[in-house]
């Protein structure tokens, strides 16, 4: 039983004495081990996992999802889409896209007949 004790005891002692040592080295090192994690982070992620910007770019989607003003569409601006219907549908008379530069020529000129201030 005493045997017991003077180990207990004595494990006590140098727990203590690790920790003192410990404490002393890692207050004049610990934020420098700090910076230095942080920059391996920073590196590895801007190089290799990329995870700060996919959590920055999901955030933003969130943010439009979610914000409280939404714009009205100006009924001016027309986007023209060529979309997989189109290329289905224009398949036969033109081929597969891309399409030749003949084909978007003559879309521009029908465009162009109804006056934009601008094709872009």
């Amino acid at each position: 039983m005493k045997l017991i004790i003077l180990i207990i005891s004595t494990w006590k002692r140098s727990y203590a004495a690790l920790a003192a040592l410990l404490a002393r080295y890692w207050k004049n090192t610990f934020y420098l081990y700090l910076a230095g994690l942080f920059t391996i982070f920073a590196v590895a992620d801007n190089s290799f996992f990329h995870f700060t910007a996919e959590v920055r770019q999901a955030a933003f989607d969130t943010m439009l999802h979610y914000r409280i003003v939404k714009p009205k569409p100006d009924p001016d601006i027309v986007i023209v889409d060529i979309n997989e219907a189109s290329l289905a549908a224009m398949a036969k008379e033109y081929g597969r896209w891309p399409w030749p530069r003949q084909v978007l020529g003559e879309f521009v000129e029908q465009v162009e007949k109804q006056n934009p201030k601008a094709i872009v």
